[in-house]
């Protein structure tokens, strides 16, 4: 629940730029990306495919994120390979959709801690619970163009499921048809 309260506090004033402009998309918007960041799982990245569908955007995404651990021997690992459909507005320089659907989510949790050996100082730890479960993405995306198929991106990501759920933000290179043309 937190990181969607996280997720919807840090996303609100995009949604109020990105409201749908009820036009349809015209031209192709096909884009690709690859981003890096972090947020509640650790660090991690993602690679997206993005295309303009009538009035919305469809997002195929596989994300993951692993929590950095200097001192201890576990680690949290979650990712998600999903289908999102969502909302586009923009103009020519700027771009913003937001989006959601499913996805199948796995990784690793914390379980229950294991003592050390009798006598041994060292040797105990967290047990490592792997998982697949169903989830459901969410992703904000804004988008500026640098050249005309080259563009940087920023995007607020969530993922809830009821075995361990994420949210974070990443930043990233857009390649392709990113810009769609809006009939005026």
């Amino acid at each position: 629940m937190k990181q969607l309260i996280l997720f919807l506090s840090l996303s609100a004033p995009l949604y109020i730029y990105a409201q749908p402009s009820g036009e349809a998309l015209t031209g192709r918007m096909n884009s690709f990306s690859v981003s890096v960041g972090g947020g509640t799982a650790g660090g991690g990245g993602a690679v997206a495919f993005a295309s303009g569908v009538g009035k919305g955007i469809v997002t195929a995404r596989f994300l993951f994120n692993d929590e950095l651990n200097l001192f201890g021997d576990f680690s949290r690992q979650i990712w998600d390979v999903g289908g999102l459909y969502g909302f586009a507005s923009g103009n020519h320089s700027l771009f913003v959709s937001g989006s959601a659907g499913l996805a199948i989510t796995g990784g690793v949790k914390k379980g229950i801690y294991i003592e050390p050996p009798a006598g041994s100082w060292f040797g105990g730890g967290y047990e490592r619970v792997s998982f697949v479960t169903i989830g459901i993405p969410l992703q904000v995306d804004g988008k500026m163009r640098l050249t005309g198929s080259l563009g940087l991106g920023a995007s607020l990501y969530a993922n809830l499921n009821p075995v361990s759920s994420a949210a974070g933000f990443m930043i990233g290179i857009n390649i392709g048809d990113i810009w769609p043309a809006w009939k005026k």
